[in-house]
Formats: C-alpha cells, sequence, structure tokens
C-alpha cells in the first residue's frame, strides 16, 4: 500500500503521525532508499514507476493542486494503483479531478 503525498515535508510529518499512533509505515524520501513491503508513506516526486495494490492520495485539495504542473503530477500519482485508489483532501477537492 502506498500513501503518497505531495511534498518530502508531508511525507515526514503523516509518518510521525502514524508512527505515534502505532501504525506499522515506512518512510520513503529519497531515491537510494529502499523499497520495502508493508504500508509506504512516499512523496509524489518519488513514486513514478512504481505500482502499489491500493494508493492513498494524502490531501488532493484545491489549496495543493491547482496549476498544469501540479494536474500532471497529480495523473501521475492517481495512476500508481493497480486495483484501489483513494483520494483524501482536506476543504475543497481540486478542481483537477472535477
Amino acid at each position: 500500500m502506498g500513501i503518497i503525498t505531495k511534498t518530502a515535508r508531508e511525507t515526514r510529518e503523516l509518518y510521525s503521525l502514524l508512527k505515534a499512533n502505532n501504525v506499522d509505515v515506512v518512510s520513503i524520501e529519497k531515491d537510494d532508499d529502499d523499497y520495502v513491503n508493508g504500508v509506504l508513506v512516499i512523496p509524489s516526486y518519488l513514486a513514478k514507476g512504481l505500482e502499489f495494490d491500493v494508493v492513498f492520495i494524502y490531501d488532493a485539495s484545491d489549496k495543493k493542486y491547482n496549476s498544469e504542473d501540479e494536474r500532471l503530477l497529480l495523473y501521475t500519482c492517481c495512476t500508481r494503483a493497480l486495483h484501489v485508489l483513494n483520494i483524501y483532501y482536506i476543504g475543497e477537492i481540486t478542481p483537477l479531478l472535477k
């Protein structure tokens, strides 16, 4: 399962939050980190080329994704899911998904 954030900072914040709640999760923040099975938190720019059975897009709000470049990034994130795609957002969902 992959939890895809937009930035490395969000990856670190979410990883810390999940670990504090005793969730068994691994954070990947650099290209040289080893891929492991299980629940991964990964920034969007490292997700390209990877596939997950289940993907959670973290905060696909209109404040996070609202430009053409971000549309392409969001598309890449969404296409990492092989079977299940869950998109979460805070506030309003990005208009790029409407």
